[in-house]
């Protein structure tokens, strides 16, 4: 017998003790095990389970691992039937489209789901006949082995697409009674909204034209086989755009006057973060105000107000590099520091000295002392420059529109542009410089590099992306 007292053998939200670790197996359980292999890494996707017509967890999601493949384990009986909620799909407020459902038998289960690009595959989320069966498992119990696909058509049916209702609903939640913005919502979710564009005509009589670049929904072309049958752009894409992502936006081009508008990308079932793929996500290229498009990408010159912005914001940058720099030295400082004593007196005064095995124990402490010191320094300059830069910036119309995405707690989560990198609105801690620009770029793979070239907005939601605590 496999010894299992010192290991997990099953842990998981959805066993019958929800939340619990099962270190050895209870009689009749059996375990069925999904292995999700993704395009990338794709952490805190949310699902849920449907075991046996019950859904859990109830009232909340549950979130993928930082692993690919990500591994959803579940405990059930024989005879019970399990099938997962992804994406989307998985709030409770829907789990309409139960995924990838086996029958427990006599054996423990394990599905292999593998991400498929391009739009020519089956569209069933479907398990089929095991591939394998009767294989010994690592705890040495018997497994039968599934095989099966995730497409962008799947995909697409587990992201929910919003009616006109549930929009509405969300703007009452939040007291907006702009006539105009409500009826360009109604154009959105009733499918109305071409490629080209629409107006929106706000309650003040402002009127801002938003437009979408001819490729903005080239993935879901791509990668979606039944996409315009099932309404393409207009019906298929942009209502699966969450209505708080919009509202968000609206507000914004309303606040600020804004005259016109381009959006990159929206909703896609493939590529980039998990906030695209459920619906989360838009992408801006561009405003107008005032007659002048601002383009956002560092390597444009109408991304800048003007000349003293842009040095500011370069000023910013390399405070925050060497802010950085030194913090790594006072990291390094004080793990040597902390290897040659025993932590500090009991007053706190200074460090108890392993002196006989650190015989150089001053210039151990000195070196500490010195880099808590550049730290506070550098900490301060960035400050500064901070400051500085957006007593420049935030009086130009993109760092107006900006800042309201900024301020809206209640809706928006994340915004990274050219500019900033906001990555949790309610955690008290302001945005940092996005340290890419056109002649020092940050790595390619980097979120910055990404947000080169657009702001990105992504939304919460009470399930699918809860936020912090407000900011104060």
């Amino acid at each position: 017998m496999p010894d299992h007292s010192k290991t997990c053998d099953v842990e998981g939200v959805l066993n019958e003790n929800q939340g619990s670790c099962v270190t050895q197996h209870v009689a009749g359980l059996r375990v069925v095990e999904y292995l999700i292999t993704f395009d990338q890494v794709l952490s805190n996707l949310p699902y849920a389970v449907n075991w046996n017509g019950r859904k859990q967890p109830e009232q909340t999601v549950a979130h993928l691992p930082k692993k690919n493949p990500a591994k959803i384990q579940i405990m059930a009986r024989q005879g019970q039937t399990v099938a997962l909620y992804l994406g989307s799909d998985a709030s409770p407020e829907f789990r309409k489209e139960p995924l990838y459902s086996v029958t427990v038998g006599s054996n423990d289960i394990e599905v292999q789901i593998t991400y498929v690009a391009g739009n020519t595959h089956s569209d069933q989320p479907a398990v089929g006949q095991p591939v394998k069966t009767n294989v010994k498992s690592d705890h040495g119990d018997l497994k039968d082995v599934y095989n099966a696909v995730l497409t962008g058509d799947i995909w697409m049916q587990f992201s929910h697409k919003y009616t006109l209702a549930e929009a509405q609903a969300y703007a009452s939640a939040i007291g907006e009674v702009d006539v105009g913005l409500l009826a360009f919502l109604a154009l959105v979710y009733g499918g109305q909204v071409a490629q080209s564009g629409a107006r929106v005509v706000f309650a003040n009589g402002q009127v801002c034209k938003i437009t979408f670049q001819s490729d903005a929904d080239k993935n879901c072309k791509e990668h979606i086989r039944t996409y315009a049958e099932q309404g393409g752009f207009s019906g298929a894409c942009l209502p699966r755009v969450h209505p708080n992502t919009w509202l968000a936006f609206l507000r914004a081009l309303r606040d600020n006057a804004i005259e016109a508008a381009e959006i990159s990308s929206s909703w896609r079932p493939r590529t980039g973060s998990y906030g695209h793929r459920i619906g989360l996500g838009l992408d801006v290229t561009t405003i107008t105000k005032d007659g002048r498009t601002r383009v956002l990408n560092n390597s444009n010159a109408n991304l800048w107000g003007n000349e003293e912005e842009k040095q500011a914001h370069r000023e910013w940058q390399d405070r925050t590099a060497e802010q950085q720099v030194a913090q790594r030295e006072f990291d390094a400082a004080q793990k040597a520091a902390d290897m040659a004593s025993d932590g500090f007196d009991k007053k706190g005064s200074g460090r108890n000295w392993k002196k006989e095995q650190y015989p150089n124990w001053e210039a151990i402490d000195q070196r500490e002392v010195r880099a808590k010191r550049a730290v506070s320094e550098a900490n301060g300059r960035s400050e500064s420059s901070k400051d500085k830069f957006n007593e420049k910036h935030k009086p130009t119309p993109l760092g107006a529109f900006e800042n309201s995405l900024l301020a809206q707690v209640d809706l928006v989560k994340q915004v990274f542009s050219p500019f900033v990198m906001e990555t949790e609105m309610g955690d008290k801690i302001a945005p940092s410089v996005n340290p890419d620009r056109s002649d020092r770029p940050a790595p390619v793979d980097s979120n910055e590099h990404l947000h080169r070239n657009h702001l990105h907005i992504t939304a919460t939601d009470a399930y699918l992306n809860p936020r912090l605590t407000k900011k104060k």
